[in-house]
């Protein structure tokens, strides 16, 4: 009767340390990974060049090593700060920029489980003119991006990924949709 007691132990510690495999041990996502290049999106806005400062970032989660991998405000805010600063439109003095930036991580939609994790981005960027005295942009923006088994085998890494890719896109896309104004 012991043996079998100790055969359900011994299945129940490698049930548990395979479900740690699977999920455990996730690292939050990188900003290095989530900056977009200046290649990657065509700068038209010349009302924007060396005028924009990033005021206000919310809305990220710090990660919690044995759950999953998020995005913290730190991390979205130097993605967002190296962005503009990549397309130009950064000044590095607060005080001499006239658009300042608030940005908010409305949702980071992410996957349980799967073989290919897709994960969607909502952020939300409101540009405010100091010349002008008003809002020039609100915006909520939404992107996906998946990143497939072959990028990594491992789940978390997997996740951590995918939150780059959507932050990363999300990003740029904001970026793009700054030309039209």
């Amino acid at each position: 009767m012991s043996y079998n007691v100790g055969q359900k132990r011994v299945k129940f510690i490698t049930l548990g340390l395979f479900v740690l495999f699977l999920t455990g041990c996730a690292s939050t996502a990188r900003h290095s990974q989530m900056t977009v290049n200046r290649n990657e999106v065509a700068r038209k806005n010349s009302t924007l060049v060396k005028n924009m400062n990033v005021e206000n970032v919310m809305g990220g989660k710090k990660t919690n090593p044995l759950w999953t991998s998020q995005v913290d405000n730190e991390g979205f805010s130097q993605a967002l700060t190296n962005s503009l600063s990549n397309v130009d439109y950064l000044n590095s003095d607060p005080e001499k920029s006239r658009f300042k930036l608030a940005a908010t991580i409305q949702e980071l939609k992410q996957p349980l489980i799967g073989i290919d994790f897709e994960v969607v981005c909502k952020a939300k960027y409101t540009l405010y003119d100091k010349k002008l005295k008003k809002m020039v942009f609100d915006k909520s923006v939404v992107t996906p991006y998946t990143a497939s088994f072959s990028s990594s085998m491992y789940a978390p890494n997997r996740l951590k990924l995918a939150n780059e890719g959507a932050v990363k896109e999300n990003i740029k896309q904001f970026l793009e949709e700054l030309n039209t104004l």
